[in-house]
This record gives C-alpha cells, sequence and structure tokens, in this order.
C-alpha cells in the first residue's frame, strides 16, 4: 500500500512502564501490531480500537513461527494497512533478529522505522540489584546469545572462560548446565557467583543466586524466558535489590518499624482491610476487676477514650505486646507486665502472682472465643469493639494483583479473613494475587487462619510482632 510505513518497536523487558514514549505513540496509531510472547501484551491494551492483533509466537516447547514466516506476515499485512508495528521483546537489535526483518521491509520497498527498546541484558539484573558494571568490581560486559545457529556458541566456550567482568547469556537457561561445565573446563572456578532471572520486571519474576557449584540445583524450577549474569557483580543483590511487600495491617507503621525495613532494604505497601467499630461500653464494669488486659491498641482506644484515666489508676494494665502498651503509655497510665505477644505467657505470670485475679479481657468480636478457655467467674471477656472487613473494589484487587510484589505479609486473622471476603466478592482466584509472592505470618494465630483457607504459608514469625517479619524477611 502506498504511503505504508513498518516500525520495530523494541517492548521493553516485560514491565509495561519500560515503553519508550515513542514506541507508546507508534502502537497508540498502529493499524496493524504483529506481536511476540517476549512483548508484554498489555502494551496492546493502548492501541485502536480497530487494530488488527497479530501474534507470531508461541513457548519455545510449542514451536512458533519461524523467522522466515513472521517475514511473510510483516509484508502480507504492509500490502493492506498504512502503519504496521512489529513489536518485539527487549531491543529489536540485540539477538531480536530484527536486523533480518528491516533487510525484508527494505528488499520489499516499503519505509521502516526502529524504535530502539530497553534490552532485557542490562535492565532485568538492574530490577534485581545487580549492576553489569561497579567501580572496583567489573568494568566489563560481554553479551551472549544461548542460542545460537549449529550450536556455534559451543565452541567459545575456552574464549569465554577467559573473559574478565560481567558475562550475560539471553536465553540460555535450557543449557545451564553446559555452559556451567563447559566454563569451569576453561577456567571458572566453581565459586564463581551466578544469577538467574526469570520473567525478569515482571510480576512473577523470579530470581536465584548462587555459584558454579551449586546454582544447577537452586534453578531446577527456573523456566524460559530467563536470563543468566555470570561474575562478582551478582554479590551486589542481595545489599541493592529491593524488596517489595505487600502487607495488609490496620495501623501504620510507626518510624521505627519503618527504618528497620529500610535498614533491610525492604519497601511496604500497606493496605487497610479491616476497620474497627468501638461498641457502647458500661464502664461501671471496669470497677469490679484489678486486672485489664489489652490485645490491640484498638481495645485500648475502645476504653481509654470513653473513661477518666484517673478512675484507672489503681488498676494493673497489661498488654499482650509493646504496641498496645505504648499506647497505653500515651494516655499517662503505667503498664505492669508485657506479654512477649502471647497472652498465655501474660495469663500464667498473673496467676503464679494471685491466685484467684479479677481479669478482664478487652477484646473484638473476632478474637473473643480465643479466651473462651479462661473464662470463669473471676476472668471476664469484654467485647470493647467489633472488627469487620474493609471492601475493596475490583480495581485495587487487580491492582495489588498486578504489582510486582516479593510477598504478602498478613498481621492478624482478621486481616486474613477480609482478604479471602473480598477475593470471593470479587470473583478472583486466591492463586491470582498470591501466585509467585511468598506469604508471610505474624503468628501461629493468623497461620491458623491463612490454612483454614488453604493459603499457603512460605514463613511464620518467631517473634510475633513487625520486627519479627522484619527478621525473617
Amino acid at each position: 500500500m502506498k504511503n505504508t510505513k513498518i516500525y520495530l518497536v523494541g517492548a521493553g523487558p516485560g514491565d509495561i512502564d519500560l515503553i519508550t514514549v515513542k514506541g507508546l505513540k507508534c502502537i497508540q496509531k498502529a493499524d496493524v501490531i504483529i506481536y511476540d510472547r517476549l512483548a508484554n501484551k498489555e502494551l496492546l491494551n493502548y492501541a485502536k480500537k480497530d487494530c488488527v492483533f497479530v501474534n507470531v509466537g508461541k513457548p519455545p516447547k510449542n514451536g512458533g513461527h519461524l523467522q522466515e514466516n513472521i517475514n511473510d506476515i510483516i509484508i502480507k499485512y504492509a500490502k493492506k494497512y498504512k502503519s504496521i508495528v512489529r513489536l518485539k521483546g527487549g531491543d529489536p537489535f540485540l539477538y531480536g533478529r530484527g536486523g533480518e526483518e528491516i533487510l525484508e521491509i527494505i528488499e520489499a520497498g516499503y519505509d521502516f522505522e526502529v524504535i530502539p527498546g530497553i534490552t532485557s541484558a542490562f535492565s532485568v539484573p538492574a530490577y534485581a540489584g545487580i549492576p553489569v558494571t561497579f567501580r572496583g568490581i567489573s568494568n566489563e560486559v560481554h553479551i551472549f546469545s544461548g542460542h545460537n545457529k549449529n550450536n556455534e556458541q559451543k565452541d567459545n566456550y575456552e574464549y569465554i572462560a577467559k573473559l574478565n567482568g560481567t558475562i550475560i547469556f539471553l536465553m540460555g537457561v535450557s543449557k545451564l548446565p553446559e555452559i556451567v561445565s563447559e566454563l569451569m573446563k576453561y577456567g571458572k572456578e566453581s565459586n564463581t557467583k551466578i544469577a538467574i532471572i526469570q520473567n525478569g520486571t515482571s510480576k512473577s519474576q523470579k530470581i536465584v543466586t548462587g555459584t558454579f557449584d551449586n546454582i544447577i540445583e537452586k534453578s531446577k524450577d527456573i523456566t524460559s524466558p530467563a536470563i543468566i549474569i555470570i561474575g562478582e557483580v551478582v554479590s551486589l543483590h542481595e545489599k541493592l535489590y529491593k524488596k517489595r511487600y505487600l502487607m495488609f495491617k490496620s495501623t501504620k507503621l510507626n518510624n521505627n518499624e519503618i527504618k528497620l525495613f529500610k535498614q533491610k532494604n525492604v519497601e511496604i505497601t500497606r493496605e487497610k482491610i479491616i476497620k474497627t467499630i468501638p461498641n457502647k461500653i458500661d464502664i461501671s464494669i471496669l470497677k469490679e476487676y484489678k486486672y485489664l488486659i489489652f490485645n490491640s491498641i484498638h481495645g485500648v482506644k475502645a476504653i481509654l477514650k470513653n473513661v477518666d484515666k484517673n478512675s484507672l489508676k489503681n488498676k494493673i494494665i497489661c498488654c499482650t505486646g509493646e504496641k498496645s502498651a505504648d499506647k497505653v503509655k500515651k494516655y499517662g497510665l503505667n503498664v505492669k507486665y508485657v506479654g512477649e505477644n502471647s497472652f498465655e505467657s501474660l495469663y500464667k505470670k498473673i496467676r503464679e502472682i494471685e491466685k484467684n485475679p479479677k481479669i478482664l479481657i478487652v477484646t473484638s468480636n473476632l478474637t473473643k472465643d480465643k479466651y473462651n478457655q479462661y473464662k470463669n467467674k473471676d476472668t471476664k471477656v469484654l467485647i470493647a469493639y467489633n472488627t469487620v472487613s474493609k471492601k475493596l473494589k475490583k480495581e485495587k484487587l487487580d491492582k495489588i494483583a498486578s504489582q510486582n510484589f516479593e510477598g504478602i505479609i498478613f498481621t492478624s486473622g482478621s486481616n486474613v479473613e477480609s482478604f479471602y471476603k473480598n477475593l470471593v466478592d470479587n470473583n478472583f482466584n486466591i492463586d491470582e494475587v498470591t501466585q509467585n509472592k511468598r506469604i508471610i505470618s505474624i503468628g501461629p494465630s493468623t497461620t491458623k487462619v491463612l490454612n483454614k483457607y488453604n493459603i499457603k504459608i512460605d514463613i511464620e514469625a518467631r517473634d510475633y510482632s513487625i520486627k519479627g517479619i522484619v527478621d525473617i524477611i
């Protein structure tokens, strides 16, 4: 067709935000988009309503179009439409065979333009906290393809093994055993640092680091697309990689907690999915009890906002955790005993001091049953507030599912309950949100609720607190 122009556009490594401005403009005005499996399909959402989409790529094991067929398809659509975008993962000219496609376009007599893309060779390691160059560690970068015509790469291992700096293999995960054994054969040490990154920069990114002597076992679950980084720069991963976690928590993190996470290079996105509603309380009940036990800051607020703090001066105030204790102190009252985030240890301590103590347990509607075994004529449970689920819009859950979180942290059973209810109400499958994410529980009671909904737990904090979570991360 007269005035037809074909744009060879680099889609970047996977994260939709890494498309260039110029590349996005081409997508928005295209009549036809010819794309492959390495280009993020979400980019197609920016196309015109009447745009024609042509998929020319499938996973390697399932075959796919030969390059000659792709060339023919590009020319076929150029005969019918004016603006053609050939959307390719990464950069078209770095092992993308973009040059071959351009030669065919020139031979067919069509105008063209190449829009470079952000290559996975540099961006994927960067997202994993691995700079491919680093002063004093590596001032060289060497990039190779793991799949070359007629297996010609095999003859180069002796040369590659002698290279300094950082060595990168694209599309080489299936040949990892060969790469490792051949490089060791020609001189690389068994303790050579290596990283393999699958689906880099995307929400399903997986990072495995190790050395030549253990990487094959550690990466046995890694599949294509993945890149291999070899060199001392891999050791920087633990220091430079910012781990991103989603935390379901009803209250904000305090400054000390934020500092703890920052020291571990962890970025927390807090989402509030429960809300508390104080109940009307007959304050006269407090006169009957010598001990008040608070198991959360919400219980502290529900009581102390409604009473004269001077009326509690003679009470022995106890808290199951430091946060509740800190809240009590802000009201100008003293806390006698603080359990180590365990009601059982606190209750035991009180019973050791006094045989038949008069105890009032201040809690919520969701946790009241937890204390049934302790109720008697001297111990009463007061439901000071109700914890209810906060409804999230489907758009919010879509965003949570799509973001590149390392894992999800649950800080209470009620947060788990609300999370699950929101998923069900919005017709979400649990795997849609939790897939490829580490699930972290703050303690046994939270773990119990996660198990109830068959949500697989990766780690449970040993110390049932935010500090405990920081320690295990």
